[in-house]
């Protein structure tokens, strides 16, 4: 149903954990079908199967932290599933769980990075169902994926165009950094806006509230679920767009008081942008290096113009993200109760959606003014 950068292909079919990792691949997704099917024992005999595994693990080493996550990963799906069917995860996989997130330097729970960066996507994924569904959920860890690789890139043209503005010795702005955000960034962020229809299209919604309460809040340990909210590289491009403007600004301190939600820098090696991302790139808004305060430094239409249709189309993409919530999970949006890890939902999509809505609003301003009382239009 997808294809996947080189780099989403590269990743190592790992089993850092052994018999736990091996059963959390090839057993767990059909165990729990049929514990959704009310054809299987109750929730016990999962915890105590997960005990099981979870023994004799006394020295947990992975040499890479992409290796530390994944066995993070798989310890945290069995917590997931075991706390989704109605029970407690028993002391020994609660044990590992806490060593393998202190090894990774991560929080010991179930992430958005473990999911969708360090997951083995195209080689030895890691899926709660199986089947049709699991298909379905395979996808939809794939669309976020390579949607993240795109915005890494992203990312990375930005800062060069930044770099190129303030950086020593600072120089103007010329027609090749419009060129440039023209054919470089403005396409890239439109093959985002495409595979964001795609996932919208082709995602059924059966499949989703399969897989969706596996998403839910950690009630036990107390911490979010995964949610697409706690991407570094959505976090960055904000940032290094509009961060400066007082209403992202607000918006981005936020997201930095949860920043042990988002993925961990360099994690899985296969660019990604990650926490150090996010550091940066605030930094610079915070210094009011954006693309958006570039452009007091010209006065020129046509970069106006084009950076108005950049604001378009981030626009774009936020409104997808507001639908696609609208038809995948209603009642939070109506609750304000949220999934994946997400609190007031609505309020958090719609405030992303409108700030954009007011960037290409100032943008046409700035156009008329220019238009007129200067001689460039």
């Amino acid at each position: 149903m997808n294809t996947f950068p080189i780099h989403i292909m590269q990743r190592k079919p790992m089993r850092p954990l052994h018999n736990l990792s091996d059963y959390v691949v090839e057993e767990l997704p059909s165990d729990l079908e049929l514990m959704r099917s009310g054809t299987a024992g109750q929730y016990r005999d999962l915890v105590q199967k997960a005990e099981n595994l979870a023994q004799d693990k006394g020295d947990v080493i992975a040499v890479s932290r992409g290796g530390q996550i994944l066995q993070l990963l798989d310890c945290t799906i069995l917590e997931s599933a075991i706390r989704t069917h109605g029970g407690v995860p028993g002391p020994l996989l609660s044990d590992l769980t806490n060593r393998c997130a202190a090894l990774g330097k991560s929080i010991p729970t179930l992430t958005y990075e473990g999911l969708v960066a360090i997951n083995p996507l195209a080689t030895d994924p890691r899926t709660f169902c199986t089947g049709e569904i699991g298909t379905a959920e395979l996808f939809f860890y794939q669309s976020h994926a390579n949607i993240e690789y795109i915005l890494a890139r992203c990312v990375q043209e930005m800062r060069e165009i930044l770099a190129n503005v303030y950086g020593e010795p600072a120089r103007d702005i010329d027609l090749s950094i419009t060129t440039r955000i023209r054919g470089n960034l403005i396409p890239m962020v439109q093959t985002i806006n495409r595979m964001m229809k795609q996932l919208f299209s082709k995602l059924p919604k059966y499949a989703f509230d399969a897989v969706r309460p596996y998403f839910d809040v950690n009630s036990i340990r107390g911490f979010h679920g995964p949610s697409g909210k706690f991407s570094a590289g959505v976090f960055a491009v904000d940032a290094l767009l509009y961060g400066d403007h007082p209403d992202m600004n607000l918006f981005l301190q936020k997201k930095m008081a949860e920043l042990a939600y988002f993925p961990g820098t360099t994690a899985s090696g296969d660019c990604f942008s990650g926490q150090d991302d996010m550091r940066s790139s605030f930094t610079l808004a915070q210094k009011k290096e954006t693309l958006f305060s570039m452009q007091n430094k010209v006065e020129s239409v046509e970069l106006y113009d084009v950076m108005r249709t950049l604001f378009r189309e981030m626009h774009m993409f936020r409104s997808q993200h507001f639908a696609i919530a609208q038809r995948f999970i209603p009642d939070a949006l109506m609750q304000g109760a949220g999934t994946g890890g997400e609190t007031d939902l609505q309020r958090y999509l719609k405030h992303a959606r409108d700030v954009y809505e007011r960037a290409m609003n100032a943008q046409d301003r700035k156009i008329l003014d220019a238009c007129l009382f200067s001689p460039l239009c």
